[in-house]
């Protein structure tokens, strides 16, 4: 794959990004398992992943995961999608995606929401190829690392 095949879903991959960040989703006691924001941000998730065509199943709000492919076994993918609290040491809005330098900056970009994207974007390219798949691919993403 070159970086070429890859650029047609920057856009979306970015919108989607930008969309999980904007969720503050650290542990809070407002609601279980782990708050309102983690919450927020698996539903979230699960509404990208039903956007593009993948199998989205809640657990409990413990997790959830999205998956493609069919057969029995299962090669599983794991991210998170709940940040820490914000320090005071942000120069930018935590839970706006900002672009500087051409890097991106937001709570959760690199731990662990710009994992779980990325990912989910490679299930998309992956599905694009159409596949005769033996096996499923389980994008599993928890609310609590």
């Amino acid at each position: 794959m070159k970086k070429e095949d890859v650029l047609p879903y920057k856009d979306e991959l970015l919108s989607d990004l930008a969309e999980l960040v904007a969720i503050p989703s650290y542990q809070m006691d407002d609601e279980p398992p782990f708050g309102s924001g983690p919450k927020k941000a698996l539903h979230a998730a699960l509404r990208m992943g039903e956007k593009y065509g993948f199998k989205a199943v809640n657990v409990d709000d413990y997790c959830g995961y999205l998956e493609m492919g069919q057969g029995e076994e299962i090669i599983g993918v794991v991210g998170h999608l709940d940040v820490v609290p914000v320090s005071d040491s942000w120069k930018t809005d935590p839970f706006t995606m900002t672009e500087i330098d051409g890097r991106y900056y937001g709570r959760g970009t690199s731990d662990d929401k710009g994992g779980v994207v990325a990912s989910l974007t490679a299930m998309r390219m992956l599905k694009q190829l159409e596949p005769t798949m033996k096996k499923r691919i389980r994008l599993i993403m928890g609310t609590n690392e």
